[in-house]
C-alpha cells in the first residue's frame, strides 16, 4: 500500500511537467509573409504623415522584436517565484548479523523534506522580474519615440529636397538658355571658346547636381520604406509644418531633456533594476530552513521509527558578501554613467541651440536681404538689356546668381532641419507639428 501511494505521487509530479512544442522556422513562408507585408495599398495621392505613423507602429520589425521581448518578460513576471520543491527519499535497509530476528532483515524506509526560505528572497525575485518587465517596456516606448522622430526627419527632409529639385530644374533651364545663347554668339564671333566652354560646364554640372538630388529623393523613399516595412512610391507632402520657436531656449529644452532624453531614461531604468538586484542579493544572506520527516522499520525487528529533523545553515562565514558588493558597486557605476551622459547631453544642447540660432540668422539674411536684392538686380538688368545698356551674357549671369541664392536658402533649410532633428532626438520630444 505504501509503495502504491509513493508511485502515485511520483507519477502525478512527472505528469505535471511541461513538454516540448516545436515551432519550425520556415524560411520560405517567412519570405512570403515579408513580401506580402511590404505591399502598400494606400491612397493614390500618396502616403500622409499620420498614415505613416500608424503603419510604422504596426509594421516596424524593430518594434515587433521589442514587443516580443516585453511580452516574454511580462509572462515571466506574472509567475510568482515558487517555493523549492520538496524532496522524496525512498530506499531499503538491509540488516546483517542479526542474532534474534523477529521480522525480515530487509525493510523499506521513506523520507520527505521541505525547504522554507526565511528571508524575503522569493518576494525580491518577483520584484526583479517586475523591474525587468518595466525595463523592457521602457525600451519599447523609447524605441517607438525614436523611430517616430526619425520618421518626422525623413518627411521634413523629403519635402525640402523636393523643393530643391524644383529650383534646380529652373536653374538648369536658365543655364541651358545661357549656354545656347553663348553658343550662337560664339558662332557669330561675339564670344570666345572659353565663354562657351564655361557656360556648357555650368549647365552639365547642374545636371549632375539634379541627378544627385533625385538620388537623395529615392534614398528618402527607401528610408521611409525601411521604417514602415512597406514599398513606398509616392509621399503626400504636408504644407503646414509649424515649428514652435518659443521652445528653442535652453531652460525649456533642458526640462524636456531631463524628462525624455532616451539615454538618460534608459540609464535611470538600468539603475532601478540594479537597485532591485542589490535587494535580492541582500535577501540571499538569510539561510533557508530545511525540515523533513522520515519513517522506517529496523531490519529484523518489528520496531518502527519516525523522525522529524530541522536544518539551518548559520551565516557566519558566507553571508553573500561578494555578490552584495558587486551589486552595490554596480549601482555606483550606473550613477556615474548617468552623470556622464547628462553632462554630454547638456553640452550638446548648448551646441545645437547655438547652431540653430546661427542657421536661422543665415536664412533670415538670405530671405530678407540677399534674395530681394538679387531679384531687384535681375529686374533692373532685364530693363538694361532691353535698352541696350547691358549684354545678354551679363543678364544671364545675374539671373543664375538669383537661382543660386535661392538654392542656398533651400540648402540652409536642409541644414536647419538636421539641427532641429538633433535637438528633437536629444530632448526626446517633437518640436514642430506635421499635419
Amino acid at each position: 500500500m505504501k509503495w502504491s501511494i509513493i508511485a502515485m505521487i511520483s507519477l502525478v509530479s512527472l505528469v505535471s511537467c511541461q513538454s516540448y512544442k516545436e515551432i519550425p522556422l520556415n524560411k520560405g513562408q517567412i519570405l512570403k509573409d515579408v513580401e506580402n507585408q511590404r505591399i502598400y495599398k494606400g491612397s493614390k495621392d500618396g502616403l500622409s504623415f499620420k498614415e505613416a505613423e500608424s503603419l510604422m507602429s504596426v509594421n516596424n520589425t524593430d518594434l515587433q522584436v521589442l514587443k516580443e521581448e516585453y511580452e516574454k518578460l511580462q509572462s515571466i513576471a506574472e509567475i510568482k517565484t515558487p517555493y523549492p520543491n520538496p524532496s522524496l527519499e525512498i530506499g531499503q535497509g538491509i540488516g546483517s548479523s542479526i542474532e534474534e530476528k523477529s521480522a525480515s532483515s530487509v525493510q523499506p524506509f521513506i523520507g520527505l523534506g521541505f525547504t522554507i526560505p526565511l528571508g524575503p528572497r522569493l518576494a525580491r525575485n518577483d520584484d526583479l522580474n517586475d523591474a525587468k518587465k518595466l525595463s523592457a517596456y521602457n525600451d519599447l516606448v523609447i524605441r517607438h519615440r525614436s523611430l517616430s522622430l526619425e520618421l518626422r526627419k525623413v518627411y521634413s527632409e523629403y519635402k525640402i529636397i523636393l523643393s530643391l529639385s524644383v529650383k534646380q530644374q529652373q536653374l538648369l533651364k536658365n543655364l541651358k538658355l545661357n549656354y545656347t545663347t553663348v553658343e550662337k554668339m560664339f558662332k557669330l564671333g561675339l564670344a570666345t571658346g572659353i565663354d562657351y566652354n564655361s557656360a556648357r560646364i555650368q549647365y552639365e554640372s547642374m545636371k549632375i547636381r539634379l541627378l544627385e538630388t533625385r538620388s537623395a529623393i529615392q534614398q528618402s523613399k527607401s528610408h521611409l520604406s525601411s521604417l514602415l516595412r512597406k514599398d513606398i512610391h509616392e509621399v503626400k507632402i504636408s504644407e503646414n509644418d509649424v515649428l514652435d520657436e518659443s521652445l528653442i531656449n535652453f531652460g525649456t529644452l533642458k526640462s524636456k531633456l531631463m524628462e525624455s532624453n532616451f539615454i538618460l531614461a534608459q540609464t535611470e531604468m538600468k539603475y532601478k533594476v540594479a537597485e532591485v538586484e542589490l535587494k535580492l542579493e541582500l535577501a540571499k544572506q538569510y539561510p533557508d530552513l530545511e525540515f523533513g520527516t522520515s519513517g522506517e522499520q529496523e531490519p529484523g525487528e518489528k520496531k518502527k521509527i519516525f523522525s522529524l529533523g530541522l536544518t539551518l545553515a548559520l551565516p557566519i562565514f558566507d553571508r553573500n558578501q561578494i555578490n552584495i558588493t558587486k551589486k552595490d558597486k554596480q549601482r555606483k557605476v550606473i550613477l556615474a554613467e548617468y552623470n556622464s551622459s547628462l553632462n554630454h547631453a547638456l553640452n550638446k544642447l548648448k551646441l545645437y541651440i547655438s547652431e540653430y540660432e546661427i542657421q536661422m540668422k543665415k536664412i533670415m539674411l538670405l530671405k530678407a536681404q540677399i534674395i530681394p536684392l538679387s531679384k531687384d538686380t535681375v529686374s533692373k538688368a532685364e530693363k538694361a538689356v532691353q535698352s541696350g545698356h547691358l549684354s545678354i551674357l551679363r543678364y544671364l549671369d545675374l539671373s543664375n546668381e538669383l537661382y543660386r541664392n535661392e538654392l542656398e536658402v533651400i540648402s540652409s533649410e536642409i541644414q536647419l532641419s538636421e539641427i532641429i532633428f538633433n535637438l528633437e532626438n536629444l530632448v526626446g520630444e517633437a518640436l514642430f507639428k506635421i499635419d
